[in-house]
């Protein structure tokens, strides 16, 4: 148990190096594990424009199986990082016991940008 306290500590002080460590670890159902493992696999959040590049760089993109007049369905690409969509999966399993107030982008933006 000693050497799992030592990690966390450890996770806890490389988050603190971040800017996002209170942002994220506000948001209801996300510890330090997670909040890492997020961050350790996007890198600079302000580096995207928009939520869905997360997603397309997860592959949760949609993509459709087509051929001719045949459409067989539309279904996510899986075409990126499988961490990323572990992590992804992981949050919104939690956002699913414990759920979040709607926030809007611009709301989300200014929470990523400002602190606020």
């Amino acid at each position: 148990m000693r050497q799992l306290e030592q990690i966390e500590s450890a996770i806890e002080l490389a988050l603190d190096k971040t800017r996002m460590k209170e942002i994220i670890l506000g948001i209801p159902g996300i510890g330090i594990v997670t909040a890492a493992s997020f961050l350790g696999e996007i890198g600079d959040p302000l580096r995207f424009a928009h939520p869905c590049q997360i997603n397309k760089m997860a592959g949760y993109n949609l993509v459709e199986d087509s051929s001719g007049k045949n459409i067989s369905g539309t279904y996510i690409s899986k075409r990126g990082r499988k961490n990323l969509r572990n992590v992804l999966y992981q949050i919104n399993s939690n956002n699913i016991i414990h759920p979040l107030p709607m926030f809007s982008y611009d709301q989300l933006s200014g929470i990523f940008l400002y602190g606020f």
